[in-house]
């Protein structure tokens, strides 16, 4: 029924790709619930594991790497 809904509004989903009465999901990075949004663990992780900027140059690279 949300699918048809929306189908008559002009927008158009992939049901396959809906996903309808689950607790969390996982997207773009973050894990997603009622109770909030936090990042995925393994990408914290990631950052925690980089190196402290040394020069002006590893520091433009790590700014270029954050964005």
């Amino acid at each position: 029924q949300v699918l048809d809904r929306l189908q008559q509004y002009g927008l158009v989903l992939r049901p396959e790709k809906c996903f309808f009465g689950v607790p969390s999901i996982q997207f773009l990075g973050h894990q997603i619930s009622a109770t909030g949004c936090i990042p995925l663990p393994s990408k914290v992780a990631t950052i925690r594991q980089l190196q402290a900027a040394t020069n002006h140059k590893a520091l433009h690279c790590f700014l270029g790497s954050m964005n």
